[in-house]
Formats: structure tokens, sequence, C-alpha cells
């Protein structure tokens, strides 16, 4: 008789193999749409609201057929009224043919069923910057940055820097609650005026960074040969005397910001740190 751990191991591999053929399943859909191997006679008698949306962003895509497309999401929407990605594709559509104000309508309505979700959210951004919707960014782009990790967060990054110029305005459009998110990728963009803004908005606040961010922070500023401030920083947060970390080399190399380094210069090994002379200059 199976135990009780048992059963559920073997429901849970159960559910993971539905899960993995639901995947495949539509992904091989998909494959077929748009490799023009599915019969439209068969999209004509079609129900699945998924499969029908795939073959109208195919029409619309790569057949620039916008009644072709038009025509398959108002027969996806019939077979099922929510679905949201299908909506989104009408109103680009809708868009495209210069029905702009039901367009907007569309988007609008969309926008409605998605209110309490995190699936689509970026679609729906990525839609209404189409449609030059911009009245509905902020608030959106705020929820995206702050709720949903990964590439979508990165990428909703990445079009507030473009709408927004600048860090004052990245603030009060997207909130103190993802300043932290504005720091992280004012030092992936290199740009080094907007994590002294955005830090100095952390420090105001109170948040304390960690020590990873700080480093990372910290070796930002010196390859942008940032070192005056970096110094100042670095005394701050790790050392009120000394600039050179573990200078009596009895803890490990830190290998970042003020730390020894070790690196290999052809046929020969060095070791380098930052140094200030009196001035403050820096000098390797």
């Amino acid at each position: 008789m199976l135990s009780r751990d048992n059963i559920i191991k073997i429901l849970l591999f159960l559910l993971l193999l539905l899960c993995a053929t639901g995947i495949l399943y539509s992904a091989w859909i998909r494959q077929n749409i748009f490799s023009g191997n599915l019969a439209e006679k068969y999209l004509e008698k079609s129900h699945n609201a998924p499969v029908l949306t795939y073959a109208a962003e195919e029409a619309y895509l790569f057949e620039a057929n916008l009644q072709s497309a038009e025509k398959k999401l108002i027969q996806a929407l019939k077979n099922n009224s929510f679905y949201v990605p299908a909506w989104l594709t009408l109103a680009s559509v809708t868009n495209d043919k210069g029905e702009k104000k039901q367009a907007n309508a569309i988007l609008d309505y969309a926008d409605s069923l998605t209110a309490e979700l995190l699936k689509w959210r970026w679609d729906k951004v990525l839609v209404a910057y189409e449609l030059g919707r911009n009245e509905l960014l902020p608030d959106e782009l705020r929820f995206i940055i702050e709720r949903i990790p990964g590439k979508t967060r990165s990428s909703a990054l990445e079009l507030a820097y473009r709408i927004f110029p600048e860090p004052e305005e990245l603030t009060a459009q997207l909130g103190d609650e993802n300043l932290l998110y504005l720091f992280h990728h004012a030092l992936h963009k290199k740009k080094i005026s907007f994590a002294l803004y955005f830090l100095n908005e952390l420090e105001k606040k109170q948040e304390e960074l960690t020590e990873k961010d700080k480093l990372r922070f910290l070796n930002t500023l010196i390859s942008n040969r940032e070192f005056t401030p970096a110094a100042l920083y670095w005394q701050k947060w790790f050392d009120k005397r000394n600039i050179v970390y573990n200078g009596s080399f009895i803890q490990p190399f830190l290998r970042t910001a003020f730390g020894w380094r070790i690196g290999r210069d052809k046929t020969r090994s060095k070791i380098s740190v930052f140094r200030f002379n009196k001035e403050r200059k820096a000098y390797n």
C-alpha cells in the first residue's frame, strides 16, 4: 500500500506532466501556425482563443493582412471574451486600420480586464505606447517594476528611462518604492549622475544598501574614473581612516572597489590598488 508521501509525489508528478504536455501542445500549435502547416479550414472551426490569436498575429505581423487578423481575433473573442492577448492585438490591428478612437476603446476595455492581474501587463504597456496613450504608462510601469521581476522588469526600466529622461522625473513617476530598482538600472547603464541621485534619495528614506550593492556602486564609479566620490563613499561605508582595504594582508583580497586586486599582465602577475595623494587625486 502506498504511503501518503508517495501518493503526494505521484500526484505532483502527474501535475507536472500535465503542465509539460500543455506547454508542448501550445508550442506545437504555434509552430504549425507560423510555418503555415495549420489549415485555414481548421482555424475557421476552432474554438481555441489562444490558437486563433496566434494565427491572427501571424497574419498581422508577417503578412500585414489586417482583415484576416481582425476576423480571427473576433472569432477568438466570441469563444473567450476575456482573453486579453486577443483584445490587445485587436487594438493594434484597429489602430493600424486608422480607427484610433475604436482602438483606444478596445485598449481601455483590455485595461479593465488586467486591473488585478500580473499577466499581460507588459503587453498592455507596449500597445499603450504604440497608441500614444502615455497617461497609462506611469502607473503600469510602476506596477511592473515593483512586482514583476526578471526580463519584464528590465524592459520596463529601459522604457521608463526613455520616456522620462531625468532622474527627478523617474522618481516622481515611478515612486519611492522603485528607487532601488532605478538605482540598479542606473549602475547597469553606467549613468553616474542618475545613480548618485537615486542613492541620495535612498539615504533620505534611510534605506540601507547591501554590501554587494555598495561594492558594485564603487566599482562603477572607479571604472568611470569618478575617484573622488568613490573614495568618499568608501570611507563612509567601509573604512573611515584608510582608503586601502586590508593593508595588513590579514584578510583575503577583496578583489573589488578599493581592495587589493590580483591581475595578470601577459607573463607576470601584478598587484594593483588605487591610492590617493594629499590633494585626493587618484593614481594607480
